[in-house]
């Protein structure tokens, strides 16, 4: 399937998000901040990025411009902020989609599968 790179630093959202993602049939690499998953995508360039929108080191949307001006692949936030005008600026920077948490399991694997390259071939 896809590799999907999940940055976000609550360590229980991220082992969730990997296990739902997993078992979907996708390989999915970890970060926990900006630095370490811009370390990531030096190493290597997923099909999708699973962004969270508050990381200790940077805001996932500073994060969402740059990858935005060099990554091809879709990025999809998630955040604890579900205020339509949040998620509407998100979208306006360059998200394929904005994911509010809590998030029901299903949703995830849905949304990342819509998002990815060809979903809708």
């Amino acid at each position: 399937m896809a590799t999907i790179l999940v940055i976000d630093d609550d360590a229980f959202l991220r082992q969730l998000a990997t296990g739902l993602l997993r078992r979907s049939g996708h390989v999915v690499v970890q970060a926990a901040s900006a630095g370490e998953g811009q370390a990531r995508l030096a190493e290597s360039l997923p099909d999708l990025v699973l962004l969270d929108v508050e990381l200790p080191d940077r805001s996932g949307l500073d994060l969402l411009d740059d990858l935005k001006a060099g990554l091809t692949c879709p990025v999809v936030l998630m955040s604890g902020n579900g205020s339509p005008s949040d998620r509407d600026a998100a979208l306006a920077r360059g998200a394929v989609d904005y994911i509010v948490k809590p998030f029901p399991p299903g949703d995830l694997a849905a949304r990342v599968a819509a998002a990815l390259p060809g979903a809708a071939e």
